[in-house]
């Protein structure tokens, strides 16, 4: 079972003549879900969505939603006494949560030892925000997690000259007088050796110069390593 959330940027159920509609926004990860529930006085108008807020367009997009057939909320709650009772909206709270979670990798679990965890997204320019998120993906330190960030876009970059220098540092290669040429003829997987041998501070500049340059393109892209809380909510 998905682990609830335990802060709630709102959390309201709010009564009408004929309908109740239970919202709820809430932080998972770096991204906003907001879930929405209405029980109406017509069945077929009651409704159960799960949406996530994408920063650059400043909306919300639904990524999934319950059939008014297959609600498990009771439908005219408008008219029961006690309808806006929260246990009426959990059932298919989980359910919209776990579609939320399903998409985001939230549910998945730290490894042992973890330290801390990373999530990165790089989406080029009209494409859908949610699809492009990476994470949570744990590591031991933070160095591990810029590695691994790294190595996403190491061979991204191969070829570019405004990125050159930041990744002949990393690589051990700014000493060379053409270690623009030298980086373009390695092999992958050598690119990705030497990245290894990386120090934290060097990833770190790489990793930020990249969001940088990605940002000013047009593209959707950050990353984040912060310490594993003591739960993923």
């Amino acid at each position: 079972m998905n682990m609830r959330p335990t802060q709630f940027i709102q959390s309201d159920i709010a009564r009408g003549t004929q309908t109740v509609n239970a919202t709820y926004i809430f932080d998972r990860g770096p991204t906003k879900v907001r879930i929405k529930i209405s029980s109406d006085s017509s069945d077929f108008q009651s409704f159960a969505r799960v949406e996530l807020f994408s920063p650059s367009d400043l909306k919300w997009n639904v990524v999934g939603h319950i059939p008014f057939a297959q609600m498990k909320t009771p439908h005219k709650l408008a008219y029961v006494t006690n309808g806006t009772a929260k246990e009426h909206f959990t059932a298919d709270f989980d359910k919209l949560l776990g579609i939320a979670d399903g998409l985001l990798g939230v549910t998945a679990a730290p490894t042992a030892g973890a330290a801390v965890v990373l999530f990165f997204a790089d989406i080029p320019e009209g494409h859908s925000f949610e699809a492009g998120l990476i994470g949570p993906k744990f590591f031991k330190d933070q160095r591990s997690a810029l590695l691994r960030f790294a190595q996403y876009l190491v061979p991204r970059i191969r070829d570019n000259d405004e990125l050159s220098e930041s990744l002949a540092i990393c690589l051990g290669l700014e000493g060379d007088d053409d270690y623009a040429e030298v980086i373009a003829k390695l092999p992958e997987a050598e690119l990705l050796r030497l990245l290894g041998d990386s120090q934290e501070d060097h990833l770190m500049i790489l990793c930020d110069d990249y969001v940088s340059h990605q940002v000013m393109t047009g593209a959707q892209a950050f990353y984040s390593v912060e310490p594993v809380p003591a739960t993923l909510d």
